[in-house]
């Protein structure tokens, strides 16, 4: 791995893997089945996948997460390359080599915890200590920055040497979605459904009015 080339250590370089499957989603097939006016079932197994896809569109689009799910991610080393703190008082410029200091960004949202930090020392897995780091929270994607002295252990020089496990989310289940947002998932499977896939223009896969909903919460960012 050659130290000198920062593109592996940079944000969004690294994938996000959901540690566990989705088993809920943010509506319901009674509420999508009230919003097209079917009163039956027959068609259940259809509106289950829409909504499915639905839902993906509109995470897609927004970058949210709106259920909250389990994810791993990993670094090579502490630290995104390039990235500015968020907290306030911390400062402005911090250093970015081995005795690192740079914030680490979560680029799933909204950040709801971290599960656990571990990394490779010596080739021993070992756990990060959750008082040497804290969360800086934002809309938009959140910062793990170093607590107390201000700069990240030293991990084994290898890649995906630090394990990251965290949730993200809106909640566990519909409840705690935005109606709003349900709203627009709705609209983008009843697309899907009168259509049945037949779309001249690819543009009109999201209606307006669910593309309107969602950039109320969509993150704005030239990082996927």
């Amino acid at each position: 791995m050659d130290y000198d080339n920062f593109q592996n250590y940079a944000t969004g370089a690294q994938p996000y893997e959901l540690e566990n499957a989705v088993t809920k989603w943010p509506v319901l097939l009674a509420d999508l089945r009230a919003f097209l006016k079917i009163n039956n079932n027959r068609e259940d197994d259809l509106l289950k996948a829409l909504i499915e896809s639905a839902t993906g569109d509109a995470e897609a689009y927004s970058k949210k997460d709106f259920i909250t799910k389990d994810y791993i991610t990993y670094r090579d080393i502490f630290g995104d390359f390039g990235e500015k703190p968020l907290s306030v008082g911390y400062p402005a410029v911090v250093p970015y080599n081995f005795n690192s200091a740079a914030p680490i960004v979560l680029r799933k949202s909204p950040l709801v915890s971290i599960t656990e930090i571990s990394y490779l020392l010596d080739d021993v897995v070992t756990v990060l200590d959750d008082s040497t780091y804290r969360i800086v929270k934002k809309s938009a994607y959140s910062q793990i920055i170093p607590t107390g002295g201000l700069y990240w252990p030293t991990a084994d020089f290898t890649q995906q040497a630090i394990t990251i496990k965290f949730k993200a989310g809106y909640g566990l289940d519909s409840k705690q979605t935005p109606a709003d947002i349900k709203t627009a998932i709705m609209q983008i499977a009843a697309n899907y459904y009168v259509n049945r896939g037949d779309f001249s223009d690819e543009t009109k896969v999201m209606p307006e009015t669910a593309r309107a909903i969602l950039n109320r919460y969509t993150i704005r960012s030239m990082v996927p």
